[in-house]
């Protein structure tokens, strides 16, 4: 019970629900994600994405996760949204749903951005994350950081689906968020 197994040659999907099934099998849809990035904003300035629903990207669990300082917090470094240094980023009025990793993750030198009024949920790992790169951790030379960060009014819940260090916001060597 509540497995399933698909015959690529046939193209034919084979479920086998669990006693607590409810649902009528042919009233359901059944999504196979393909792409672990669903949207990528790189070296970009001034750009709005609004109302868009952003939703079944792939798990990331088995890639390779990095630790972005002494300690035992590690994480993914992709998401279903993904924002590198860019500036002046509004990300407003959004919904991420049951994305199989992260969300959401600003990488580097984004610079100016308002995430607001957005709604994550069944996240498999964090809703969103800020991570800077290319740090000299001795004085902090030559580093890509997120700064300037806004993060407000937005709706969270059922984080962590998949991962066991999740959160709603995981913030790494960034300034002002």
């Amino acid at each position: 019970e509540g497995e399933w197994w698909l015959d690529r040659e046939k193209r034919i999907l084979y479920v086998y629900p669990n006693s607590t099934w409810d649902d009528d099998i042919n009233d359901l849809t059944f999504v196979a994600p393909q792409l672990q990035n669903l949207l990528r904003v790189e070296n970009s300035n001034n750009i709005t994405i609004s109302n868009i629903e952003f939703t079944h990207a792939a798990t990331t669990y088995m890639e390779k996760y990095k630790v972005p300082s002494p300690g035992d917090w590690a994480y993914y470094e992709g998401a279903a949204v993904e924002i590198v240094d860019s500036r002046n980023i509004t990300f407003t009025n959004n919904v991420l749903h049951r994305n199989g990793g992260n969300d959401m993750i600003l990488l580097g030198a984004v610079k100016n951005a308002n995430i607001s009024g957005n709604s994550f949920s069944y996240s498999g790992d964090s809703s969103i994350l800020t991570v800077g790169r290319n740090f000299d951790l001795a004085d902090g030379t030559g580093a890509d950081y997120p700064s300037d960060i806004t993060i407000k009014n937005n709706e969270f819940h059922d984080i962590g689906i998949y991962g066991k260090q999740s959160s709603a916001l995981f913030v790494a060597l960034s300034c002002s968020v």
